[in-house]
């Protein structure tokens, strides 16, 4: 974790650059205020690059729990690899003839 400064948005505007500098180089995240209200946060790329895996981490990890809370409601959680990959492959199959059909 980089450390962490408060800058106002004015200095952001005259020194663009420099405070670029800081955030790449310095491995500083700033936040920059407005009227004395933050409205923007800027990091270095390998803090954002951590962020993004922890959030998509994090919303996989919600989707298991809702699949398997949808799973047990319908009772496939008792069902084996075995029948799961069978049930899958049946329906594959069906809808490939549906489409054929079709035609």
């Amino acid at each position: 974790m980089s450390k962490e400064a408060v800058i106002r948005a004015s200095e952001l505007y005259r020194s663009g650059g420099k405070v670029l500098r800081r955030v790449a180089v310095g491995k500083e995240s700033l936040i920059v205020e407005s009227n004395g209200y933050p409205i923007v946060a800027l990091l270095p790329y390998a803090e954002y690059e951590e962020f993004k895996r922890e959030r998509a981490r994090l919303e996989a990890d919600k989707f298991m729990i809702e699949q398997q809370a949808i799973g047990q409601q319908l009772g496939v959680d008792k069902l084996g690899d075995e029948e799961v990959m069978t049930d899958a492959l049946q329906a594959i199959g069906e809808a490939r003839r549906g489409r054929r059909k079709k035609r």
